[in-house]
């Protein structure tokens, strides 16, 4: 079922340029409704991370996850070239889909479908064809890696549920002495993707999505997380993405209606916490300008994490450089940035975006984005890379 997106694409892409029965405008809502729309017995959470893994599966990138609001958005991706088969140039896709379901049910729709032949836009499809060897057998990988819930049977969402609510509230309390220590105010939620081996120990966590704002913050709920066990079962790994939110009202209700509050005022362990995950680079003080660990670091292509860090590490001075330059006019500017760029084989950085930024100052991003777009990674023998990597100005 598992069949590659590249080979299934070449007969839709010629449905798409040659005759077929049904011709539909891609701006059409029948056609996401009658053929890009399904339901199915699954829990929400189980039909996020099937699509997430499936187009990971495929090489396809993604500009946006929001497993809150379910949904999710691949980058511009070129299917296939065609000149074998007479075509002249490339055919490109997009896709826009929304999740949304229960602890029982799900449906997957795509919202919005796009369609390039080389730089030009296609406008239609011809249906029948493209459904048949190209949208259909999406879907079905979607379907296919709803096997992995099949662990269930060993390691249910209940028992897992039970963890989770256990240790709640020592995550209520980093949260709540993290407000105390920095004085700052912020609500968001961390995803955290982690794999339980059958010990039921976490052996990898990586944060998959943010919304605080704060990085340190959320390097220390990885950090508490990945303490967690869920105790030991006979099977295989078991890789879930799991949502944290946070509100100070919450946090106040939850005190008010006698809620479940770890004891004494959570200092020590916070710092403890701040010892092995704040000197990882994750964040700064004093004018720094802090990164990701490599582990935090989203690297798709030949090029490994590790190596593209160390060059972020090498030039991190001229963007230090930049900040101070705007600590002058306002002493209390901070703030963090996401980027995504492209490396080539050459080394060179051939494709840039800001996917988020907390500063509230373009000039400046548009500063730290002429300085990236001009580092050199060194050669590799082929093929591009793409990395997405957060970086923290702070005092």
């Amino acid at each position: 079922m598992k069949q590659p997106l590249i080979a299934s694409a070449i007969v839709a892409v010629l449905a798409l340029l040659s005759g077929c029965a049904k011709t539909m405008q891609l701006d059409d809502p029948q056609l996401y409704d009658q053929y890009l729309t399904r339901s199915y017995n699954q829990r929400v959470d189980v039909c996020y991370n099937a699509v997430l893994t499936t187009f990971k599966e495929r090489g396809v990138d993604l500009t946006k996850a929001d497993p809150i609001a379910g949904r999710i958005v691949t980058e511009k991706h070129v299917a296939a070239i065609y000149a074998g088969y007479g075509v002249v140039g490339t055919i490109s896709h997009r896709y826009y889909i929304d999740v949304k379901g229960d602890t029982e049910n799900c449906t997957i729709k795509i919202t919005k479908y796009k369609a390039w032949k080389g730089d030009n836009e296609v406008p239609y499809v011809k249906v029948d064809d493209v459904y048949a060897y190209y949208w259909a057998p999406l879907f079905g990988g979607f379907e296919s890696n709803f096997d992995e819930d099949k662990d269930d049977a060993i390691r249910t969402r209940e028992e897992m549920d039970a963890v989770m609510s256990q240790h709640r509230p020592e995550l209520d309390e980093i949260y709540n002495q993290y407000l105390k220590k920095t004085k700052k105010k912020f609500e968001g939620y961390v995803a955290l993707k982690f794999t339980i081996a059958p010990k039921g120990n976490i052996i990898d966590i990586s944060i998959e999505a943010t919304t605080t704002g704060e990085l340190d913050f959320d390097q220390l709920i990885k950090a508490a997380v990945s303490t967690w066990n869920f105790g030991e079962v006979s099977g295989a790994n078991m890789t879930r993405i799991v949502t944290f939110s946070f509100s100070a009202k919450k946090l106040e209700d939850s005190g008010k209606n006698g809620g479940r509050r770890a004891h004494g005022d959570g200092g020590d362990k916070l710092d403890s916490l701040l010892k092995t995950s704040g000197d990882n680079g994750s964040g700064g003080i004093g004018g720094s300008v802090g990164t990701a660990t490599d582990d935090d670091v989203n690297v798709n292509g030949k090029r490994k994490a590790s190596d593209i860090m160390k060059v972020v590490e090498q030039r991190k001075p001229a963007l230090r450089n930049i900040y101070n330059k705007y600590r002058k006019k306002n002493p209390e500017f901070e703030g963090r940035i996401v980027v995504k760029f492209t490396i080539d084989a050459n080394g060179d950085v051939v494709k840039f975006s800001i996917l988020s930024s907390t500063t509230n100052n373009a000039k400046f991003d548009g500063e730290i984005k002429k300085v990236i777009s001009g580092w050199k990674f060194g050669k590799v023998e082929v093929g591009n890379t793409t990395a997405t990597i957060p970086f923290t100005f702070a005092e």
